[in-house]
């Protein structure tokens, strides 16, 4: 079993659980996207944004926003993986259209994972 499925089938279990806990099945795919994008790391997410133009980037983050953004989704975590997906979608949309900020792009990241602000970069 590759890491993919086992990240599918845990997120799967997770938001059948917690379906059953609020007893709706309505908003059960995004409540499925929150625990699949909370389980999958900001790099895999990033390098799939990086390797579209730049008005893929845009469409995928619009969907993506309508099913994690949390005025849309009940579960708690939404919010925190809507800003986790954002973080990426802002970096990818730098680094596809402006390469040349490559080393800010890098320290940016490494904030990142130390959990520092990194708004002084971009001003």
């Amino acid at each position: 079993m590759c890491i993919r499925d086992r990240y599918e089938l845990i997120a799967t279990e997770q938001a059948k659980e917690f379906c059953s806990k609020i007893n709706s099945f309505d908003e059960f795919q995004n409540i499925l996207a929150v625990y699949k994008f909370s389980l999958v790391p900001e790099e895999c997410i990033k390098n799939f944004f990086i390797n579209l133009d730049v008005d893929s980037v845009k469409n995928e983050f619009r969907k993506l926003a309508k099913c994690l953004h949390p005025d849309k989704n009940k579960h708690p975590d939404a919010g925190t993986v809507f800003h986790k997906v954002h973080r990426v979608y802002d970096l990818s949309l730098i680094h596809i259209s402006e390469p040349t900020r490559q080393a800010e792009i890098s320290y940016a990241v490494f904030c990142l994972k130390k959990k520092n602000t990194f708004k002084h970069i971009f001003l």
